[in-house]
């Protein structure tokens, strides 16, 4: 019996992502309200907030169930190189583009700061800038240039997967040196 009561949850919770996605695709998250995510996904309001305590909560399940994805694929591949590590993650998002679109077009998502974090930790990626607030403003300028560049070519695929990657590699080298 239990084993039938974890599938059923499991399924909700399967149906409220796939609405909340769905949602996230068609309009702003600030705009997005249970009611609609409950209808979407053919439930009660009262059994979202069984899973969830508000759709920031589901947008931040969300957003660590991906990092936690490219977390492990890290682990598996072990780039070296702040290439290999965004071929990993463009390859990544290619493949989860559905949710990954969604996510980039909505300021609300943390995702691809999650996502940087993870570079700047395993230290992908070094700022030859000196003091914090020029590492800041450097780090919020490569993070919206990339969330531009990625949106763009995960709803055009304009480019081939390897050109996208050497462009972003050599734009991210390029903005993380200081002005001569």
């Amino acid at each position: 019996m239990t084993d039938k009561v974890d599938r059923r949850a499991m399924r909700t919770k399967r149906n409220i992502t796939d609405a909340f996605t769905q949602l996230l695709a068609e309009k702003d998250f600030d705009k997005i309200t249970v009611a609609e995510i409950a209808e979407r996904a053919d439930i009660n309001r009262r059994t979202f907030y069984l899973h969830y305590e508000d759709i920031y909560a589901l947008l931040d399940e969300l957003e660590n169930t991906l990092v936690t994805e490219f977390k492990a694929e890290l682990e598996q591949k072990q780039p070296t190189s702040l290439h290999a590590f965004l071929s990993d993650l463009v390859d990544f998002q290619w493949r989860s583009r559905q949710l990954v679109t969604a996510l980039l077009a909505n300021s609300a998502s943390q995702f691809l700061a999650k996502i940087m974090q993870i570079a700047i930790d395993d230290d992908f990626a070094h700022s030859e800038y000196t003091t914090a607030i020029e590492r800041q403003y450097c780090w919020n300028y490569i993070e919206h240039g990339l969330r531009g560049v990625l949106l763009d070519w995960l709803k055009t695929n304009s480019l081939p997967q390897e050109k996208i990657v050497n462009f972003i590699t050599n734009t991210v080298q390029s903005s993380l040196r200081t002005a001569l």
